[in-house]
């Protein structure tokens, strides 16, 4: 999966960066992370549906500007699904 966010702003400023709030790290971090230049997320360690079956991943977006503006936040959700084959 992959976010994506665009800023206007130029050089610096307009540079955005990604991440998982402190409280998404901590719960999920382990499991999944997050690249802070590109916004793709990727998995960390197999998923197990018996344990799991729904995750709801905040992703911040921030600029490089000074101050940096205020994070934009999306909200992914991951959904594990059974199937008998």
């Amino acid at each position: 999966m992959r976010v994506h966010a665009e800023d206007a702003d130029s050089g610096r400023a307009g540079q955005v960066v990604y991440g998982f709030p402190a409280h998404v790290q901590r719960m999920y971090g382990r499991v999944f992370r997050v690249d802070r230049d590109t916004g793709t997320i990727h998995l960390s360690t197999a998923l197990d549906y018996e344990t799991q079956t729904n995750y709801q991943l905040l992703v911040t977006a921030t600029d490089l500007g000074t101050p940096p503006s205020l994070p934009t936040t999306a909200r992914v959700v991951v959904k594990l699904l059974f199937l008998f084959v």
